[in-house]
């Protein structure tokens, strides 16, 4: 607890929580609105960009478990980069 100056009594540990509870609802809610918007990749862009982002794989791990090319890896995550950039920007317009 702490006393402020105008001798309000604040419990530290109820604010940390309630801070904490609505920091993981925003963070599952922009998870359920990239997930959307992945949905409307293609799915080989939409499987490398999971694997990358979401996994933390590495483009040479990518390449070993979809067995595929490194460039061919690394052309998808660009294609699908450049896919999400124009598909946020549409519909930041909206």
């Amino acid at each position: 607890m702490i006393l402020f100056k105008n001798k309000k009594i604040t419990n530290l540990n109820d604010k940390i929580q309630k801070d904490y509870d609505e920091l993981i609802e925003d963070r599952y809610e922009c998870e359920d609105e990239l997930g959307i918007i992945l949905e409307k990749l293609d799915k080989d862009l939409r499987l490398v960009a999971i694997f990358y982002y979401y996994d933390e794989m590495s483009v040479t791990e990518i390449s070993k478990i979809m067995n595929i090319p490194e460039g061919t890896v690394k052309s998808r995550l660009s294609r699908a980069r450049a896919k999400l950039y124009t598909i946020l920007n549409e519909e930041e317009v909206i």
